[in-house]
């Protein structure tokens, strides 16, 4: 940590958000252009304890040159870097070019808190934040320039002058988040935002998860704190209201929402009630969400209608009951995914099914499970994603001990484990034919009996057949979506109204 700072406090945020992967052609690289909600809660927490806070928010990598300019021209005392799992390559690199300015550098987000004892020895960091961050800041700040006060900050680990690490443990999570200032969403440039292209913005007003899910990061960052029984916490329907007039008048223009957050507290009494009729009589926006199926029945979805709700995203994981309930721990009958995707069809509401193949324990019988369920829900969209073995939950420890996932090596860009009966390249070809074969099935199931039967066998045999060349399939497929994506890019860039028509 540097003595010789400025007391002029001022905290700049540095935003790397985009993809960047090392791959064997080279380095991949996805722009992003998404605001965080995290970055504009901690900005307003910033500013509320009478700090200056400026964001640097890169939506692709810049030359070192151009990155220091930007940092010198904030010219702040803490540069504060969101260090996501999905670009801390890159990330690396920038704070170590920040820590020639010499000035205190605290690194946050997943990674640190997932990685602590790799980031901490990053050149350049002074500091990480464990978890969630509004309470650290406050008392880092508080703090700043009293350093034997400063070394204790709860939920921190930060580095003395002698090169000591105190690792102090984690803080109690914020119970109340209605207690927090709203967001200073302000501090991101919407007009710039690939989501204000479409006239978007994501919202979240409810934090953590009841449910124990195996593959979900949940898990492990509630068992981060002390008083973890208070993990799941939502705004109150009063302050959700707020919160989103907050971002009406950053960015009027909007034109529809989409929720983030896991799952709404239907469980709570009037929670539902309250927000969906204070929304309807003072937002009345449409919006989409992501709901779980179980928790949903016809008159909460009948309200969603009435809120304006035009799409639901649904953790469908998987369509083969041992693999959902008994290695994701999903609990989940087959039943309530069907009347879910039912119900909102009768509404008019449109479905979107999330789905993971690759998953430990699997096979390529058992993925076909998920196409066929699939096709019974006829989702109006649908994801077949490839199971990333994020650390610290419990299906990656799973993944390791059973020989299936090597964390000792480099992590792949797309997939990272693989099983005896489930190699690398079927997981691909799972991932990349899953939509096709599930509409196919979708469209064979519709037919009377006689039909049906020897139609699904034949499209049984040709996802289980062994012997395809799954890599020429999987080139060809790629290829495919490289032109689709390359078509979409420009027909957004040249005709966007005809993109908006084609989206929907």
């Amino acid at each position: 940590m540097n003595k010789n700072i400025k007391i002029k406090k001022k905290f700049t945020f540095v935003y790397p958000d985009f993809e960047y992967s090392l791959t064997k052609k080279g380095v991949s690289v996805t722009p992003g252009g998404w605001y965080s909600e995290g970055i504009a809660q901690l900005a307003s927490v910033i500013e509320e304890a009478g700090w200056e806070v400026d964001l640097i928010h890169l939506t692709k990598p810049i030359s070192r040159s151009e990155f220091l300019k930007l940092l010198e021209d904030s010219d702040p005392d803490i540069i504060g870097f969101s260090v996501r799992t999905g670009v801390w390559r890159k990330a690396k690199e920038m704070i170590a070019w920040a820590g020639k300015l010499k000035r205190f550098i605290i690194a946050g987000s997943y990674h640190p808190t997932l990685w602590p004892e790799e980031v901490i020895n990053w050149e350049g960091v002074d500091a990480i934040c464990i978890g969630e961050g509004e309470n650290p800041i406050k008392d880092l700040l508080k703090n700043f320039h009293a350093q034997k006060k400063l070394f204790k900050t709860g939920s921190v680990w930060i580095r003395d002058t002698n090169g000591k690490v105190h690792k102090n443990p984690v803080q109690n999570l914020v119970c109340d988040i209605d207690s927090l200032p709203i967001p200073k969403f302000e501090i991101f440039d919407f007009s710039k935002l690939l989501s204000s292209q479409i006239k978007t913005a994501t919202i979240v007003i409810t934090r953590g998860c009841p449910y124990n899910c195996t593959y979900c990061w949940n898990n492990y960052a509630r068992s981060l704190y002390p008083n973890k029984q208070f993990y799941v916490r939502f705004r109150s329907p009063e302050n959700a209201i707020k919160y989103i007039k907050k971002i009406l008048k950053v960015y009027p223009e909007l034109l529809s929402f989409r929720f983030q957050d896991d799952l709404w507290p239907f469980w709570v009494k009037n929670w539902f009630e309250e927000f969906s009729s204070s929304y309807m009589k003072q937002i009345d926006i449409r919006f989409e969400c992501h709901l779980r199926a179980d928790l949903l029945n016809e008159d909460i979805i009948k309200t969603l209608k009435k809120m304006k709700c035009f799409g639901i995203y649904f953790g469908v994981e998987s369509g083969d009951e041992y693999i959902r309930n008994k290695i994701l721990k999903r609990y989940m009958g087959e039943e309530s995914l069907i009347h879910a995707f039912q119900t909102c069809k009768k509404y008019g509401i449109r479905t979107h099914a999330y789905n993971i193949v690759g998953i430990p324990h699997e096979n390529m019988q058992r993925a076909l499970n998920t196409v066929k369920l699939n096709a019974k829900l006829e989702p109006t969209d649908m994801f077949y994603f490839i199971f990333f073995p994020y650390a610290g939950t419990e299906l990656s420890n799973i993944a390791k001990n059973e020989g299936f996932w090597n964390p000792e090596k480099p992590l792949d860009p797309v997939v990272n484990i693989e099983m005896p009966d489930f190699k690398r390249n079927r997981i691909r070809f799972a991932n990349l034919y899953g939509r096709i074969f599930t509409r196919a099935y979708q469209f064979v199931f519709k037919a009377n009996e006689l039909v049906r039967k020897p139609f699904e066998k034949i499209l049984d045999f040709l996802w289980l057949f062994p012997y395809w060349p799954f890599w020429l399939f999987n080139g060809m497929m790629l290829l495919y979506r490289k032109a689709e994506e390359a078509l979409k890019s420009f027909i957004k860039a040249h005709f966007f109204q005809l993109y908006l028509v084609l989206k929907k």
